[in-house]
Order: C-alpha cells, then sequence, then structure tokens
C-alpha cells in the first residue's frame, strides 16, 4: 500500500479554500481508491528484481548442465560410430 498523508493532504485543500467536508470527503475516496490500486511498491519491485536474479542463476546452471550432457551424448555417440565403423571394416577386410 502507499503511504499517504492525509493530515497534509487536508491542509493543503483547506488553505485552498475548500470546505471542510469536502477535503474529508475527498481524503476518504482518495484512501479508497489507494487501497484498491494495484500499484507496485518500491519492495515490490526489489522482490521482482530478486527473483528474476535467481532465475537468471538458475537458467544459468541448467543452461550448464545441458551443455554438459550434450558434449557427453556426443562423445558418447561419437566412440560408439567409430566402434561399429571399426567393426564393420573389420568383418570387410580379411586378415
Amino acid at each position: 500500500m502507499i503511504r499517504f498523508d492525509t493530515l497534509k493532504y487536508f491542509e493543503i485543500l483547506k488553505e485552498a479554500g475548500i470546505p471542510e467536508d469536502q477535503c474529508r470527503a475527498q481524503i476518504e475516496v482518495l484512501e479508497i481508491a489507494l487501497e484498491s490500486s494495484d500499484i507496485a511498491t518500491k519492495t515490490d519491485i526489489l522482490e521482482l528484481k530478486t527473483d528474476i536474479s535467481e532465475l537468471k542463476t538458475e537458467f544459468k546452471t541448467n543452461t550448464l548442465l545441458l551443455k554438459v550432457e550434450l558434449i557427453m551424448w556426443m562423445f558418447g555417440m561419437g566412440f560408439s560410430i567409430v566402434g561399429i565403423m571399426f567393426v564393420i571394416l573389420r568383418l570387410m577386410l580379411p586378415y
């Protein structure tokens, strides 16, 4: 919720010549509007920044793990292909 100095607002309106009952009504309406609005506060923004930072770190970690796994698969497939080729050549060529 946004902090709002109602006394200061009241004094500003009163100095401008607005009757006291209208000042109170404006303050009430403004308080209702501020309570029901979904305005992000500094705390909300800081929490989002923290969450985003954590997600970035998690994403980088997961990306690194995927790279390692992909490299392992590539080497495994490469060794398998070399092994299969060796067996085929061994079978095709005479001793």
